[in-house]
């Protein structure tokens, strides 16, 4: 008799829990398919370490621009990776003081990969350029110096003076 009861007020129990979630999920949420389609939501999410110190961030700016920042243990933002508004792609890389050092970005148009210096001088650009692919190399005036591309007609590199005139062509 003692397990009869403890069996019905077990198996009462379990059905009640059961009814009660499902109440709850009708009450607060809707049906449990709309239930199943909500996730957790806000306009920035924080990464902090084990001592509170934010070290990244995900969200979306006032603009509609997508992005995520990782910062080191200094609190200096040293990856940043986001979608535009108009849909562009970007990653950047940044040294310890912040400065960026390495950019890819794909936007509908030409795909470009960039290396900077220390003074936030583009250096070494890769690119597609009318559907071309083309590398350049910059000076510390941020001058194009030499060029190689490939185009339809072969490929071509080039070098140019201080001032950015053709200096040597070899096709």
């Amino acid at each position: 008799m003692v397990n009869r009861q403890l069996t019905l007020s077990l198996v009462t129990a379990v059905v009640a829990g059961a009814l009660s979630a499902v109440a709850t999920v009708y009450l607060l949420k809707g049906s449990p398919a709309e239930a199943a389609s909500y996730g957790l939501e806000a306009p920035e999410f924080r990464l902090v370490d084990n001592t509170g110190v934010v070290r990244g961030r995900i969200g979306v700016d006032s603009d509609g621009n997508t992005r995520m920042t990782l910062l080191d243990s200094k609190g200096v933002a040293r990856f940043w990776s986001g979608v535009t508004a108009d849909g562009t792609s970007i990653i950047t890389l940044r040294d310890k003081e912040g400065k960026p050092r390495f950019f890819m970005q794909v936007d509908d148009k030409e795909p470009l990969l960039s290396m900077r210096d220390a003074n936030d001088k583009g250096r070494i650009y890769i690119q597609i350029k009318d559907q071309e692919p083309l590398i350049t190399l910059r000076d510390k005036n941020d001058q194009g110096r030499i060029f190689l591309q490939v185009t339809d007609q072969g490929p071509v590199m080039w070098f140019a003076d201080e001032k950015g005139a053709p200096a040597f062509t070899q096709r």
